[in-house]
């Protein structure tokens, strides 16, 4: 079936759009223009009105806040009341102060800004102070008040700028005269402390004059005015532009002291305010609108605050909405006659077009019968007329190709194979598929993702879908058939395996045109090779064993013959020797290496028969002490004499229940495997640790989730080859030279022992630098015959104290609570952290036990972190089956102890718990 191709724009449409472009372009224009000279004319206006503005309130302040304040400071420093005062005694003073009070009082009815008025002597005491109409007796001195004491200092707002401000006055230098050693104190710049916030939450100002004690020409004090700032900012408020108040007022350091009520109106001005002082207004035309700002100042040049008027572009232009409603009016109107100019072009051309595409889609989706059922006039009805022939002819010719299609395809459908033939020159290029394809694949013709060689290849697997493409085009390249096997996913998830032989097809020019191909189903072929090939390696195996077990039970047989002898003569010996014979010792000596002997050859008996009785708890550090003791190991190192032995053995280890016999037997085939790896000199490391995994390993084989005793063979050698490393548990196989040593039956038996112990086993080599092997054995809970002294056990015995044991596996939480309840310590333990969490809660307890890693939820350190939120202090030690990482170092940093790694010993842990309860 083919798919709808997408129909073109109509007519209708096409004049529909024509017309409103060129609404829309004439209507934009003029908006444009008039906008334009719109808004030019209302920043004029605005500019002038802004500026004038501006002026005004700057006058007003200068009357209210420069000119005024200048004077009456001038005033009241020159009084000759305040001369005498600074001069007389202090019974005198107190009557002076008063006549100055009213005088205070007398200037604060006249200016009604004022707020308050003090006279500060020169050892910064309070002297005279009026508030309102009412007199202020303060007992602060400012000049003991330091300026890092100021932020402590909260008695009064207005009085912590008062003592910076005469700190400041202080420090300016008196004026000497030359002559007659007159002082004189000369008419002094007034000093400003603010804007600031006083006590009664007003914007105020402090300014502020020195006072000359004339008789003795030195600086008498100094006369403070605090006057408010409210009425000036409720006159801003009044300022409006628009109808909108579009004020802000900044200090000189920046700070912002006023902004514009409504958040629409608000074009942020201090990304555009100049650093510098600015006496007169500026003026800037920003992107966003305009913005106007001007310096107020007390101190003539020496800005006091900065008043801003910013302006967004949306005001500017508020009132030439109208404008765009009238242009918007005449759009709307254009765009409805446009719109019936249409419609009457479409009713007499465009219909009968609309109906011959329906129709010549119906026809492209396969209906045959699709005719145009249309009386119109002209040219327009000639083509009416051919397009109906046209059907009728396409109907006959369909009608012969179904009939042609037919007999192809029944007789493709009796073949035991998928028949296809491939276009390569369309995207949609499989153009045929016979009845097998869905028996074969479980897949329909419109489920296959189109190939661009290969019919099938969607459904290829990755690892075969390269080669089948090159062979493809390798055989399209020489213009000869192909046969390529490749494995393909059925449907319903199995995989099967397809025999392709195709053939390309090429035009006159010699350009390929199609690709025909059959595929057969030969996965019953392949399955049965494979069982085939896994038979034949079973048997082999089998002979095998069979040949170690004849050979082993042969050999063992033989010896048992030979030692008897040996084992039975020295005990008829010993029966007729008297104990103090210096005989019996040797006889001793020659018996239990009889008897050694003879354990061996039944070890020997037990891997032919496999099935190893592992039935004693041993420590595998004894094993191998006793090995490196031993005669073996000796007369080994002296065949080896450039080789090193380096060995690293937990004092920790944990027991395994194993043969001591057979264990020994590993241990002594992997260091003899390690010296005859190393050609000169050289050095094997043998070290044993315990391990606890929180999840399986997957390595040379997969290692389940536990506790586990590690033996690491590792040597310098030359390293085990990628193929040689894949056989090296199978009998008989070795790499060893004939005659050296070695029969390829050292790495089968220790295979052997390691599983009859529900081990694991591990091998990495690199060659050139050596190899590794790991031996996994479950960790046996128990003691071995050289158990721990009781004198060691009480050193770290509990007194009841109550542990908390966190840990997610349930055989982890079961071993420390045995461990610690041997030990005398109350347990209780939990298998999250967020239960320890909800017990930590509604109990309490002198240690954790806390694991680091628990999945799923919370791990030990977020544990331990909310459990500090509610027992700050609380005692913990950390445990873990990997090595020391960041998270345990920041548990350790919050207060967490001592640091264990599983798997639990008795004495690691109990050494642990006693040394973090024992701390303060």
């Amino acid at each position: 079936m083919t798919s709808k191709k997408k129909s073109g724009i109509s007519i209708f449409a096409r004049i529909l759009i024509i017309f409103i472009c060129v609404n829309i372009a004439t209507s934009g224009i003029l908006m444009t223009i008039a906008f334009t000279f719109h808004r030019q004319s209302i920043e004029h206006r605005t500019k002038e009105t802004v500026t004038q503005q501006l002026e005004i309130l700057r006058d007003n302040f200068e009357n209210d806040y420069r000119h005024n304040l200048k004077k009456t400071l001038e005033m009241l420093v020159s009084s000759s009341i305040l001369d005498d005062y600074i001069a007389v005694s202090d019974y005198e003073k107190k009557i002076l102060s008063k006549k100055i009070e009213q005088q205070f009082i007398q200037t604060i009815k006249t200016h009604k800004t004022y707020h308050c008025i003090r006279f500060i002597d020169a050892d910064g005491n309070i002297n005279i102070g009026v508030t309102g109409k009412l007199r202020n007796k303060e007992a602060v001195n400012l000049k003991q008040i330091k300026s890092d004491d100021l932020a402590s200092f909260s008695e009064s707002l207005s009085l912590r700028a008062g003592v910076k401000l005469f700190q400041k006055l202080e420090s300016i230098p008196l004026l000497l005269s030359g002559g007659y050693m007159e002082w004189f104190m000369p008419s002094r710049e007034i000093q400003l402390e603010g804007p600031f916030i006083d006590e009664n939450g007003k914007l105020s100002l402090l300014a502020g004059v020195s006072k000359l004690d004339l008789d003795i020409g030195a600086f008498g004090g100094v006369l403070m005015i605090h006057q408010k700032l409210e009425k000036f900012f409720n006159g801003l408020r009044d300022v409006k532009f628009f109808d909108e108040n579009l004020i802000w007022v900044f200090d000189a350091k920046g700070r912002l002291l006023k902004s514009p009520e409504k958040e629409e109106n608000r074009l942020m001005p201090d990304h555009y305010l100049s650093a510098t002082f600015q006496g007169t207004p500026r003026l800037l035309d920003v992107k966003e609108g305009l913005v106007v700002y001007q310096d107020f100042s007390i101190i003539p040049g020496k800005p006091f605050i900065r008043v801003v008027i910013s302006m967004p572009s949306a005001l500017l232009v508020k009132d030439f909405f109208p404008a765009i409603r009238f242009f918007s009016l005449v759009l709307v109107s254009s765009l409805v006659l446009v719109l019936l100019v249409s419609l009457y072009v479409s009713r007499y051309l465009s219909k009968p077009i609309i109906e011959l595409a329906k129709a010549a889609n119906r026809m492209a989706e396969g209906d045959l019968n699709a005719k145009v059922r249309l009386k119109t006039t002209g040219e327009v009805q000639m083509l009416v007329n051919s397009f109906n022939q046209m059907t009728e002819e396409l109907q006959q010719k369909t009608i012969l190709l179904v009939e042609r299609e037919q007999r192809y395809r029944n007789l493709t459908g009796n073949l035991p194979g998928i028949v296809y033939r491939l276009d390569l020159r369309s995207d949609k290029n499989i153009l045929f598929f016979n009845d097998m394809l869905y028996p074969m694949t479980g897949h329909n013709d419109e489920d296959l993702k189109r190939g661009k060689l290969c019919a099938l290849e969607s459904m290829i697997i990755q690892q075969d879908s390269n080669k089948v493409i090159l062979k493809i085009i390798d055989a399209i390249k020489k213009k000869q058939p192909f046969q390529i096997e490749y494995r393909v996913k059925h449907k319903e998830g199995d995989r099967r395996y397809f025999l392709e032989r195709g053939r390309p097809i090429y035009q006159s020019n010699g350009e390929p045109k199609y690709v025909d191909g059959v595929i057969l189903d030969v996965t019953e072929r392949e399955e049965a090779e494979d069982e085939r090939k896994e038979l034949e390696s079973k048997l082999l195996r089998a002979q095998k064993l069979e040949a170690v077990g004849t050979l082993a039970g042969g050999v063992a047989h033989d010896l048992n013959n030979i030692l008897s002898g040996v084992v039975s003569y020295p005990e008829l010996l010993l029966l007729g020797i008297p104990e103090e014979s210096p005989l019996r010792k040797p006889l001793l000596t020659i018996k239990k290496s009889g008897e050694k002997a003879a354990a061996v050859v039944n070890d020997l008996l037990t891997l032919a028969r496999r099935g190893v009785v592992v039935t004693e708890i041993v420590n595998l550090n004894n094993i191998i002490s006793d090995y490196l003791e031993s005669l073996e190991y000796s007369k080994m190192l002296s065949y080896h004499s450039e080789v090193r032995f380096d060995t690293d053995l937990d004092l920790n280890l944990l027991n395994i229940m194993a043969s001591p016999i057979h264990i020994t037997k590993v241990v002594m085939n992997l260091a003899s495997n390690a010296v005859e790896a190393i050609s000169g000199i050289g050095t094997v490391r043998i070290s044993t640790e315990c391990r606890y995994l929180d999840r399986p390993v997957s390595n040379y084989e997969n290692v389940n989730e536990g506790d586990y005793v590690v033996l690491t063979v590792s040597d310098s050698g030359e390293g085990i080859s990628d193929q040689d490393i894949e056989k090296i548990f199978e009998p008989f196989y070795t790499k060893k030279k004939m005659g050296r040593s070695g029969t390829g039956l050292g790495l089968p038996v220790i295979w052997g022992v390691i599983k009859d112990h529900n081990g694991y086993i591990d091998v990495k080599s690199d060659r050139g630098i050596g190899s590794t092997f790991t031996v996994f054995f479950p960790v046996a809970r128990g003691n071995s015959a050289k158990a721990e002294s009781k004198s060691a056990l009480d050193s770290f015995m509990g007194k009841g104290e109550l542990i908390l044991v966190i840990d997610d596996v349930e055989e982890q939480r079961q071993v420390a609570s045995a461990i610690l309840e041997t030990l005398r310590y109350s347990v209780v333990s939990v298998s999250s952290g967020e239960d320890a969490v909800e017990y930590i809660t509604n109990n309490s307890a002198d240690l954790l036990v806390l694991d680091m890693i628990m999945d799923p939820g919370i791990d030990g350190l977020d544990t331990y972190k909310k459990i500090l939120n509610l027992h700050p202090g609380q005692k913990a030690i950390l445990a873990s089956g990997y090595s020391e990482t960041d998270r345990v170092k920041e548990a350790q940093r919050l207060g967490a102890g001592t640091y264990i790694k599983k798997p639990y010993t008795l004495e690691k842990i109990g050494t642990a718990i006693k040394r973090e309860l024992e701390k303060q």
